[in-house]
């Protein structure tokens, strides 16, 4: 492991890795030896997300554009012009129906 200090290592994005590997070792019922395959799986998955985050990020023209902390990830708004939490619309289609 790099040194605490290291400004060119993302911590983040190493936590995020060894996580997701673990995480698909444990769901293939921990294979015994097979860490590698595991972490590399693990890798090519992650730096596939940055890579989409990173061009949902980009507008129409491929210039940056900020996030928006009031939108979820459907596109929907999340607090009202006041700060407040707005509820999210039912579906009449999920109610119960007499």
């Amino acid at each position: 492991m790099a040194d605490d200090n290291d400004p060119w290592v993302d911590r983040d994005f190493e936590a995020a890795v060894r996580d997701t590997a673990y995480f698909l070792w444990e769901n293939d019922g921990r294979p015994f030896g097979r860490e590698k395959e595991y972490w590399f799986a693990a890798l090519e998955k992650c730096l596939r997300q940055r890579d989409a985050d990173a061009l949902l990020r980009q507008g129409l023209d491929g210039g940056e554009r900020p996030a928006d902390d009031n939108i979820d990830d459907l596109g929907r708004p999340v607090n009202n012009p006041r700060g407040k939490r707005l509820e999210q619309p039912v579906d009449n289609d999920d109610a119960v129906r007499k």
